[in-house]
């Protein structure tokens, strides 16, 4: 409704083929989205030909990393984590047509790491920098690095997509990979965004 004219400044938006391409997105909010592409080139860098190969998704978020691993590993398993029930619901039905993904609807604190996996990639959530519907709250910065940070930290075998501002957090990782992305287009600043994909393997 908001972007056909139904709101206080009767703006309204081009509903052309390249501006649906683009993404809409409702009342100008966004989403960290993990470009697929990228997710899919990440895996394959890490986990090369392997055919059915099991990955694990401490934070599964709005799907991009889900799809770019079944677009290269068809016969592959994903395994994620997302306490969030709006997206959870989301990612049980962006799968439902996929084979071999498995999604746990709780908080990675709570979560028992009972199965062996090849390959452990995410990208965190920035704290208090992204908020979405039946937000996971933590009472300050401290609490988050904690509890969520601590947990993310006893995964083996994980590359983690981090912003640099909060590389320090993960000093006893390896900084080897700097990802380099368009910004939003919501972005006043045309700058590619930076960060970095960390390992601890």
């Amino acid at each position: 409704k908001y972007r056909i004219g139904d709101n206080k400044t009767k703006e309204t938006f081009d509903f052309s083929q390249h501006q649906l391409l683009r993404g809409i997105s409702a009342n100008r909010y966004t989403i960290s989205f993990f470009k697929p592409v990228l997710a899919a080139s990440i895996y394959k860098y890490f986990l090369g030909n392997k055919v059915s190969p099991i990955v694990f998704d401490p934070c599964a978020g709005f799907g991009g990393r889900l799809i770019g691993f079944k677009s290269m590993y068809p016969s592959g398993t994903y395994i994620g984590i997302e306490p969030n029930i709006e997206t959870y619901n989301e990612l049980l039905e962006l799968s439902k047509d996929m084979t071999n993904v498995y999604i746990h609807n709780c908080k990675l604190e709570d979560f028992h790491v009972s199965f062996d996996y090849d390959l452990a990639f995410t990208s965190i959530p920035y704290y208090n920098l992204e908020t979405y519907s039946n937000v996971i709250t933590y009472s300050n910065m401290e609490e988050w690095t904690d509890r969520f940070c601590g947990k993310i930290k006893l995964i083996n075998n994980l590359a983690l997509n981090v912003p640099i501002n909060l590389q320090g957090i993960f000093l006893d990782f390896n900084t080897e990979y700097r990802i380099q992305t368009n910004p939003s287009h919501f972005s006043k600043s045309r700058q590619p965004k930076f960060e970095w994909l960390l390992t601890n393997f």
